[in-house]
């Protein structure tokens, strides 16, 4: 059964540890910005990372969204 209702959340995002994540991976700040953010989204529609098949099902549906709006596989 598919959930219709509206969810509501807040999302915190800290700009200096996203920079510094950023400097030491090598990718660019907005590129992981925006894999955040969709991680974010992700676990508000209730994808989960706790077991190995959640976190396989979670990052080929990261992969899937970033690769639609341009950017490269993250865990590369």
């Amino acid at each position: 059964k598919k959930d219709n209702c509206i969810k509501f959340c807040d999302i915190f995002f800290s700009a200096e540890t996203i920079n510094k994540d950023s400097k030491i991976n090598k990718v660019d700040f907005y590129d992981h910005f925006t894999h955040l953010l969709v991680h974010s989204f992700l676990h508000i529609n209730g994808f989960l990372h706790k077991k190995i098949i959640d976190f396989n099902k979670m990052k080929k549906n990261e992969i899937l969204i970033l690769k639609k709006i341009g950017l490269s596989n993250p865990y590369n």
